[in-house]
Formats: C-alpha cells, sequence, structure tokens
C-alpha cells in the first residue's frame, strides 16, 4: 500500500466522513465545525486538498456535491502506523509495543487483547 501523507487537520475531515458519508459540503462543514473551532473555509480548503490526495471523492453535480471517502479508516490507520513504526521504531514492531509496554500506556483491556493477537501470530508460525 502506498503511503498516504493525511496531516492531522485533514484527518479530522476523514473522520466525519467515516462516521457518515456521502455529505453535501454544508453538512460535512457543520459536522466538522461541532468538533473544531475553524472557519468554514478552512474546511473547505482541507477538503480540496483530500480530493487532490484522492482520499476524498466527489460525486454529483454542481451545487449538489456529495463527499465521502476513498479510503477507509483501517487503510488509514495501516498507513500511519506502518509511517509511525518506519520514522519512530526503525521499522521494528516489539521496539514500538516495547516502548507503549514501558510507558504504562496499556489498560488490562489493552494487555488482554494483546496477548490474544500475539498468541495467534505465534500459532500461525507454527
Amino acid at each position: 500500500m502506498a503511503v498516504l501523507q493525511i496531516s492531522e487537520s485533514e484527518a479530522e475531515i476523514m473522520k466525519v466522513l467515516w462516521r457518515q458519508s456521502p455529505l453535501a459540503m454544508p453538512e460535512l462543514v457543520a459536522a466538522v465545525l461541532e468538533e473544531n473551532q475553524w472557519e468554514a473555509g478552512t474546511v473547505k480548503t482541507l477538503l480540496t486538498r483530500l480530493v487532490k490526495k484522492r482520499a476524498v471523492k466527489v460525486t454529483g453535480a454542481r451545487r449538489a456535491y456529495q463527499y465521502g471517502p476513498l479510503v477507509s479508516r483501517e487503510e488509514y490507520a495501516a498507513s500511519a502506523g506502518d509511517m509511525l513504526m518506519r520514522r519512530a521504531f526503525n521499522e521494528t514492531p516489539a521496539e514500538m509495543l516495547s516502548f507503549f509496554v514501558a510507558r504504562q500506556k496499556l489498560s488490562a483491556e489493552d494487555i488482554a487483547e494483546l496477548k490474544k493477537l500475539l498468541d495467534a501470530a505465534e500459532r500461525k508460525l507454527k
């Protein structure tokens, strides 16, 4: 998968579209502004960037455009996770997990889920 370069601000637009789409511009702007203290023009600029990056599709006719995601939340998370691991953790999953465990950023539920995932991964290796 190609690395998807979506900024933190652009991700705010995507979050709205992942929850509900397609949306017309007024609906999208209203939904984004509920969660962010931006100007409507900022939302439109970010949306234009996302369309250029092919993360958002535009359908419909002039004055009735509808916007929806071309990239799923899962695809974005995979791309962002890969980028984080590459940039900060020398492409080493164990180093990345160790970082979060050492900082005590994991809940008991997180630890239980990780144990299940690691057990399943280990079974696949056998």
